[in-house]
């Protein structure tokens, strides 16, 4: 028996019917809904902590550059020596032009790595003209030093590998 072989004809769907059709339609679609929701949000304002995180670091240097010139201005010095636990600073600043030794001054110890957090001491004077704290434990590593009196007025600062027997800090010229 023979059989007649007919071409088949394509059976013609709806437009709505073919998946292709979906895909295109959606990709697109995504993507518009993605960027309304992003331009939503951008609108809504960005967290107030971010914003000044980003604008803080160019005003904080700016302040240590005044600082730094500061301290050269009246040729500040000083000599931190470290002894059973405890830190003192001898302070040398001249007597010309009426500059007067701070009631307290503050060290900030910063590892460079960042590892180690940082410590933040109050140094109190000890009536022999130096000042003196509690060193906690630093761990070993690069530390880097800031001293400063308590309002600020000017800053030295310094590195130095673990812990110093003695350290000398004196104001950076003007760059």
């Amino acid at each position: 028996m023979l059989r007649s072989h007919t071409p088949s004809v394509p059976v013609e769907r709806p437009w709505h019917r073919e998946p292709i059709v979906w895909l295109v339609i959606t990709l697109p679609l995504v993507a518009v809904i993605g960027a309304v929701t992003s331009a939503v949000l951008a609108a809504r304002g960005a967290d107030p902590e971010v914003a000044d995180a980003l604008g803080q670091p160019g005003a904080a240097i700016r302040q240590a550059r005044i600082g730094d010139a500061l301290a050269a201005r009246p040729g500040v010095a000083l000599e931190l020596t470290t002894s059973d636990g405890t830190l003192t600073a001898h302070l040398s600043l001249p007597t010309a032009g009426g500059t007067v030794a701070p009631t307290s001054l503050v060290a900030v110890f910063s590892q460079a790595t960042g590892a180690a957090p940082d410590q933040r001491v109050n140094l109190e004077p000890n009536g022999t003209g130096s000042y003196t704290a509690r060193l906690p434990p630093l761990a070993p590593g690069h530390w880097s030093i800031e001293i400063t009196p308590s309002d600020h007025s000017w800053r030295l600062t310094g590195d130095f590998i673990d812990a110093p027997g003695s350290l000398t800090l004196r104001a950076r010229p003007a760059s």
